[in-house]
């Protein structure tokens, strides 16, 4: 990736700039997403903007507590804890994964009062949350039977010819 980014200097403004072309959320997601697949100076800033900005949607401020995860930044133990805290399931969850990255004391205390405010939830981010603190896979009962979703965010980068395409 850094030998990619070398040849296009200007790689790092473009997720910023693209995002505000795009008004969709799922397009607004997946750009998010995409910024965070390789760190850079202006990543944290970036994701923290975001994370803090109440009129972004909740899924886009939980696509960026996802990069904060992947890349933690202790300072922004308060507003992982806010925005966990005042957002939906999605956010809380993603929230709290940013938090367990950080691994600290204080983070620890933020993650168990955000699951705590998530029990007794049916909303599945909250019963997965509530799976992730106490360290073990949700139970399934017979009476929440139906059909379960997982999503898989992948991306590649093929040439025009598929000369390099499956080399890695």
């Amino acid at each position: 990736w850094r030998a990619l980014r070398r040849d296009r200097p200007g790689t790092r403004r473009h997720h910023p700039a693209a995002l505000a072309d795009h008004a969709g959320d799922d397009a607004r997601v997946r750009l998010v997403e995409t910024a965070t697949l390789a760190d850079h100076a202006g990543l944290a800033p970036f994701l923290t903007r975001l994370l803090r900005s109440t009129d972004e949607p909740e899924v886009v401020r939980a696509a960026a507590a996802r990069g904060l995860a992947a890349h933690p930044v202790p300072l922004l133990l308060h507003d992982l804890w806010r925005a966990g805290a005042d957002g939906g399931p999605e956010l809380r969850f993603a929230c709290v994964r940013a938090l367990l990255a950080i691994r600290t004391a204080r983070a620890g205390e933020a993650v168990a009062a955000l699951a705590t405010a998530s029990i007794g939830s049916s909303e599945p981010f909250d019963r997965l949350l509530g799976a992730l603190v106490r360290g073990r896979s949700a139970s399934t009962s017979p009476a929440r039977a139906g059909l379960r979703i997982a999503q898989v965010f992948v991306q590649g980068r093929l040439d025009g010819g598929l000369q390099s395409a499956g080399a890695g």
